[in-house]
This record gives C-alpha cells, sequence and structure tokens, in this order.
C-alpha cells in the first residue's frame, strides 16, 4: 500500500467519525482494520469521548497508558507476536517464521518488529 493510500484512508476514517459524531450522535466507534486510520479515529475518539472499539488494528498505540475511549477487542501485534513464537518454539524449537504483513502503519513500528524477531 502507498503512503498517499494510506494517508487517504485514515483521512476518510476520521472524516466518517466526525460526521457520524455530529451528525448521527452515535454512542460508539467501531472500524478500521488498518492501524494507520485506527490510529487516525483514535486521536477523534479520545477528543470527542466517543468509544472506539478497536477490532483487528493491531499498532500498540492504540491503547497506550493514559487512553481512555480506546478499547482493543483483540491482542496488539506484540502480543500476537510473543504467543506465534512461543508456540513455534514449544512445536519446532529452532524454526524459522517468516512475516509477511499489508499494514504500513504497524509494521512502520519498531516494537512490532523487535516482538517477532526477539520474542
Amino acid at each position: 500500500m502507498e503512503t498517499s493510500k494510506a494517508a487517504r484512508a485514515a483521512g476518510a476514517a476520521v472524516a466518517a467519525a466526525r460526521n457520524l459524531d455530529v451528525s448521527d450522535k452515535v454512542v460508539a466507534l467501531s472500524g478500521p482494520t488498518s492501524s494507520g486510520a485506527a490510529l487516525a479515529m483514535y486521536g477523534c475518539a479520545e477528543q470527542q469521548k466517543i468509544p472506539f472499539l478497536v477490532p483487528v488494528a493491531a499498532l500498540p498505540q492504540l491503547t497506550k497508558p493514559g487512553t481512555r475511549y480506546t478499547f482493543r477487542i483483540e491482542p496488539d501485534a506484540p502480543g500476537w507476536g510473543r504467543s506465534i513464537a512461543k508456540f513455534a518454539e514449544k512445536t519446532r524449537p529452532g524454526a524459522r517464521v517468516a512475516i509477511m504483513y499489508s499494514d504500513a502503519a504497524l509494521m512502520q513500528n519498531p516494537e512490532v518488529l523487535e516482538t517477532f524477531l526477539f520474542a
């Protein structure tokens, strides 16, 4: 995914969230699967004090300490990485693991890569 496409998706996600808040007075938000769009919506949700349920976007910053209105349904990427590494080590000690991804914002985060590489 090109950075410009990711930026447009994030902008569209925020615009939709703001529109739902202002026009429809929603009581909660849930949504994007990409971490970049979810991070953009995170800012809107925290600012507007609207509960935001994050279904699969795995960027750790979405539920960093101090977050009050954003809640994670599934583990973040470091949690996934630790679980995968433990499983691989238990079932196939010394096995090599390949990582495939399409979430640009997520994979630009060094904490995520380190979790997979050094778990």
